[in-house]
């Protein structure tokens, strides 16, 4: 009678998450959400002028891409 063959371990090892690039996303979204001009949430609290309205955009959609860019990382 023949032996089964024993089971390989075929998985992928899982990606890790790294702490910095996610708190790029998370700041980037949050500036993205207070500061889009003329609906964001900093107009409900205070006018906010529209060139500082447009630069924090700016940086908030640039920390989005940085962090999202390397947020996974291989072990």
């Amino acid at each position: 009678m023949a032996k089964a063959k024993k089971a390989e371990n075929n998985s992928k090892p899982r990606p890790k998450l790294g702490f910095m690039n996610m708190l790029f996303v998370l700041a980037g979204a949050d500036l993205v959400l207070f500061f889009a001009p003329g609906m964001g949430l900093g107009y409900s609290m205070a006018p906010i002028d529209d060139r500082m309205a447009w630069t924090m955009l700016a940086i908030g959609i640039l920390l989005l891409v940085v962090g999202l860019r390397g947020i996974f990382r291989k072990r």
